[in-house]
């Protein structure tokens, strides 16, 4: 899978960026981390509060990276969690600082 941003393959996901590539190990697909005392994955929080991002292409990719790497990343991913995750990224996406 390839978008305009991100490329999935054998290793996981990874973007070119201007400043290099940042990479994704299908083995971290599935980390989690806490917000507003409430688990949800890692990954699309980062993404959101990066501004080098665009969250949507970055949950597109995401979310093909789960699919291909089910069972490298140790977890069975529950649907609830990805679309609650999704919504937390999307809204600090929205809080992010507009430059310009």
């Amino acid at each position: 899978m390839k978008n305009d941003h991100w490329i999935v393959d054998d290793f996981g996901m990874h973007s070119q960026m201007r400043d290099g590539t940042f990479e994704i190990e299908a083995h971290r697909l599935a980390e989690l981390t806490s917000v507003k005392e409430r688990d949800i994955l890692y990954w699309p929080i980062y993404s959101a509060s990066e501004t080098r991002f665009d969250i949507e292409r970055f949950l597109e990719a995401y979310q093909w990276a789960l699919v291909k790497h089910a069972g490298r990343y140790g977890a069975v991913i529950d649907p609830l969690l990805l679309a609650e995750s999704a919504e937390v990224a999307r809204d600090i996406w929205g809080e992010r600082p507009v430059c310009g």
